[in-house]
């Protein structure tokens, strides 16, 4: 799971998304005319899902964006947007202090 941010601007707020697969587009030249051409660059990209129902109910209510959770949660997600991994919270670990005694005192 991770955290990726919107392509359509600052507004949007960033969301959580399952990676699914990897797709690689490599550089290629393509004419825009007879005497012109374009060099695309190569890019990744990732086919995504949406991991939480309250974000895919903000992204339609606020901004339209057609989602309904959690039969049309697909997308597509560029490696640049990418903003962290997710981690799943896990609970410390306590250690027994120093200063505490952990053994039984006894009774004079």
């Amino acid at each position: 799971m991770v955290l990726v941010k919107s392509r359509a601007g600052e507004a949007i707020p960033d969301i959580h998304v399952r990676l699914l697969k990897r797709h690689h587009v490599k550089a290629r030249k393509r004419n825009i005319n007879k005497f012109e051409s374009v060099q695309d660059p190569e890019y990744f990209y990732w086919d995504a899902v949406l991991v939480y129902e309250k974000e895919a109910v903000l992204l339609r209510k606020r901004w339209q964006i057609p989602f309904s959770f959690p039969n049309d949660v697909k997308t597509c997600v560029f490696e640049e947007d990418v903003i962290k991994k997710v981690r799943k919270n896990k609970k410390r670990r306590t250690r027994n202090s120093y200063n505490k005694s952990t053994k039984k005192q006894t009774k004079n």
